[in-house]
């Protein structure tokens, strides 16, 4: 019997990948003489003496017989990450983590470990939506927003662990052969595939992603080791290049951002980003989004900033938070404003008595007209229609 088996078929050769964060997958060269037994879809649980036990799913791809063995391709779980999560929004009293999660694992096919934190499922997220995207992304999206420093991947019952990490430290016994400090990894030999990423080994650190080789005769893990000052490697590397093709995608999006002063036409304003990435950033143009209106807010009104078709030489703040302190709202046009406390827009009233009995009265209105009357008749005042109105 071999050290590693599939299904109870010994295990020639292959490789078995476990990130941190993410879906396992191993591909194995079974001794498998008909190829059989190992069609997509098929549910594997690979076997390791004295090591780690895997669930997995086998996939279409990479997966057939050659040369009387048949080479496979497995993931973690029912392989279902990849599968798209139909679009859903999602509103109280059914926006909690675990309703998003069940839309997550409902098109997935996976399901949660029982040891994913009950707190965690109970969050309260008031509104939530999900795109038409895969699953990973879908559960990614999620705890980028509500628990960032979270990480998931499939545990070895085939399940799926959401949580943050507490690297535990565990006693493995085995060889190191060589070290790579621009990756930060350590080759190792042991008698078994039997670490897991997300523990903490003496003499090596903490792990965050591990690789099984499994050869004729022979055993290595490849441990790449939690870095604090930087990362590295290969997917360090891709991230890199990302961040420097899509550099200015920050500007594409709004910040809340706290207005400091507003210039006296109200028409631009002064405000500190509650990002620490940005800058002070004064004299942007406020759009209140009604138009031809100027709003005046006491300091301390939160709004948003961004910018115009992401160009960082056009910014702009709109969108009040709510509950601003407003001064004055100016609805601009071309005929004279109506002004609160004004006293002539609606045209002059005089009241006095006549003789000794009789209280009679004169209006002249605001185009002119004047009427006249006495005590008891109804006294109507007529308005000027304004086309720019100021209140405040």
């Amino acid at each position: 019997m071999s050290v590693v088996v599939a299904n109870d078929v010994n295990v020639i050769a292959g490789t078995i990948t476990m990130p941190l964060r993410g879906v396992w997958w191993a591909d194995l060269v079974i001794d498998q003489v008909d190829g059989t037994g190992f069609d997509a879809g098929t549910e594997v649980t690979v076997k390791c003496d004295d090591g780690i036990e895997l669930k997995g799913t086998v996939v279409p791809d990479r997966t057939g017989s050659y040369l009387d063995a048949v080479h496979v391709r497995l993931l973690g779980g029912k392989a279902g990450m990849s599968k798209e999560v139909k679009p859903k929004g999602f509103v109280q009293p059914g926006a909690y983590v675990r309703d998003v999660l069940g839309n997550i694992n409902d098109a997935s096919g996976e399901s949660l470990d029982s040891t994913v934190s009950t707190s965690f499922l109970q969050m309260n997220l008031t509104a939530w939506a999900t795109f038409a995207q895969a699953a990973s992304q879908a559960l990614t999206a999620l705890l980028d927003i509500v628990a960032p420093a979270a990480n998931w991947r499939f545990l070895e019952n085939g399940k799926l662990w959401i949580g943050e990490e507490t690297w535990p430290t565990v006693t493995v016994e085995h060889s190191v052969l060589s070290r790579n400090p621009s990756d930060g990894s350590v080759n190792v030999g042991v008698n078994s595939p039997s670490i897991t990423p997300g523990c903490a080994i003496d003499g090596i650190g903490k792990i965050n992603r591990v690789e099984h080789t499994i050869e004729s005769g022979k055993i290595r893990s490849r441990l790449w080791v939690q870095l604090v000052d930087e990362e590295r490697g290969v997917v360090a590397a891709v991230k890199k290049m990302v961040r420097q093709e899509i550099a200015g995608i920050d500007y594409f999006t709004l910040y809340d951002a706290k207005i400091q002063s507003q210039s006296s036409d109200g028409k631009t304003v002064d405000v500190q980003p509650g990002d620490v990435r940005l800058p002070g950033m004064s004299k942007v143009p406020l759009r209140n989004g009604v138009a031809a209106t100027v709003c005046k807010v006491a300091p301390g009104t939160f709004v948003r900033v961004g910018w115009d078709r992401g160009d960082p030489s056009m910014p702009y703040a709109c969108l009040w938070q709510g509950g601003e302190t407003v001064t004055s709202i100016a609805i601009a046009g071309s005929d004279v404003p109506f002004v609160k406390g004004s006293s002539n827009q609606l045209g002059t009233l005089t009241l006095t008595v006549a003789g000794s009995a009789t209280l009679a009265w004169t209006y002249v209105d605001a185009t002119g007209t004047t009427t006249t009357g006495a005590s008891g008749a109804p006294i109507t005042l007529t308005g000027k229609t304004a086309q720019k109105v100021t209140i405040g």
